[in-house]
């Protein structure tokens, strides 16, 4: 079976634009499995019930201190490059936060295809550090960034 997983959370911008992906995804192939990772609890109870989606990986980015914002990062990296190898996904799709910038350095580096979509005018920060290892950059409006 075939996989794509998608990653979008902090926020309901990253979030919204995702589950319009899922929906037309779902709708060209429907066979196609669907991954979603975000970090935001309290949307994971209606996401399943009102998409098409597989299954939901939720990161607590809660962090007390910046060594334990340290040690986290470095455990969903760990945790993301293990779900890349289990699952296999022949995409990447982030819709921006810090687990959809982790997401795509390690698709770069694992020669997965990923895309990038960006919802904004001014390409967000996490974006910034890994749009040169994205297969694509999308943007819902026109870009103001000199870099893209």
């Amino acid at each position: 079976m075939k996989t794509i997983i998608l990653t979008g959370g902090n926020t309901l911008g990253h979030v919204t634009p995702g589950l319009a992906v899922i929906d037309m995804l779902h709708k060209l192939y429907p066979t196609l499995r669907i991954i979603y990772i975000t970090s935001i609890k309290q949307i994971d109870l209606n996401l399943d019930k009102n998409h098409e989606i597989d299954k939901i990986i939720y990161f607590d980015l809660k962090f007390e201190n910046l060594f334990d914002k340290i040690k986290k990062l470095i455990s969903i990296n760990k945790k993301l490059k293990q779900i890349l190898t289990l699952y296999k996904p022949i995409c990447v799709v982030s819709f921006g936060s810090i687990i959809g910038t982790l997401l795509v350095n390690l698709s770069y580096k694992k020669k997965i295809k990923s895309v990038i979509h960006e919802q904004n005018a001014v390409m967000g920060f996490g974006n910034k550090l890994v749009y040169n290892k994205a297969s694509k950059v999308l943007a819902g409006i026109p870009l103001k960034n000199k870099e893209v």
